[in-house]
């Protein structure tokens, strides 16, 4: 799972120290982080994305784009919610 977090120092080597929206503080890998400046992606049914799960806990899980529209895309999860 991926929570919303702040970078809120570099350790050097690609690792940044975050902290998360509750409270949580841990280094984390690069790899492992996206954000307003990542590669955006024009997806398609079919295509498999990463995506809220929950707005109340803005919980990102994977899932497989199920519909797309002028506003957005239908994703069902690997959970099997929608």
């Amino acid at each position: 799972m991926y929570f919303p977090g702040t970078i809120v120092s570099n350790s050097g080597s690609r690792q940044y120290y975050v902290e998360f929206s509750d409270g949580r503080n841990i280094k984390q890998s690069s790899i492992h982080m996206f954000g307003v400046f990542s590669k955006q992606y024009k997806f398609n049914p079919g295509d498999h994305c990463l995506s809220v799960s929950d707005d109340r806990s803005l919980t990102y899980l994977p899932g497989i784009v199920t519909g797309k529209s002028k506003t957005g895309i239908d994703v069902t999860f690997v959970d099997g919610s929608k």
